[in-house]
């Protein structure tokens, strides 16, 4: 053999790893390995340990995790009912990070999903409500769906006015327009756009 190895390289972290993620990655693993819930600050010192941070700190000397961000991920996941505290104090999996940690859902989509429709009831969600929900998922962003970039006027007032004969919930709608401020304008008239597409498709 005498061709060189390549390096060995953490896919843990990258520009775009959203720290929920990964603390259900770890939290799928505790309860694998001794089916448990772990406490806030040992999940924090576990990834400050892990590979990935070792290698970013090699990266840029300067590098390091931040705690109240990553503490603030923990809280928000726990308020999206994707963990919870057990009688111990320690963070455990609910069914529904169950579902985000060992599918390849994206965990950004089940807490949009959440978000969408987790204050709806049962009767409350038809065909329109679910198409609109899944237009706020990552996998669904990641999707080619051309807009008119030059029209300003016209297309970004054209779909919410079809969407509201849709008769979905106002704030299901609403959450069209969550995102980076940098792209929301596009993204927001992407996402109507599929969403009166994919509607038109099922209606009666």
């Amino acid at each position: 053999m005498t061709a060189e190895p390549e390096d060995l390289v953490s896919r843990f972290l990258d520009g775009t790893t959203d720290p929920r993620s990964l603390i259900i990655r770890v939290l799928v693993a505790a309860r694998r390995a001794a089916g448990e819930g772990v406490p806030s600050e040992e999940i924090v010192e576990f990834l400050e340990s892990s590979f990935g941070a070792f290698q970013a700190r090699r990266a840029h000397s300067a590098w390091q995790w931040s705690r109240p961000d990553l503490l603030s991920a923990l809280a928000d996941l726990e308020r999206h009912g994707l963990v919870q505290k057990n009688t111990t104090g320690a963070y455990e999996l609910t069914k529904l990070g169950r579902l985000a940690g060992e599918s390849a859902a994206e965990v950004g989509s089940i807490v949009a999903l959440v978000d969408c429709l987790g204050s709806l009831q049962p009767q409350d969600i038809n065909d329109p409500v679910l198409i609109a929900a899944a237009q706020t998922t990552v996998e669904v962003d990641q999707l080619l769906f051309p807009i008119n970039r030059k029209s300003t006027q016209k297309e970004p007032q054209l779909w919410p006015n079809e969407l509201r004969r849709q008769n979905v919930p106002w704030h299901v709608l609403n959450a069209l327009h969550r995102g980076p401020q940098t792209i929301i304008r596009r993204r927001c008239v992407r996402r109507r756009r599929s969403l009166v597409s994919c509607s038109c498709l099922v209606a009666p």
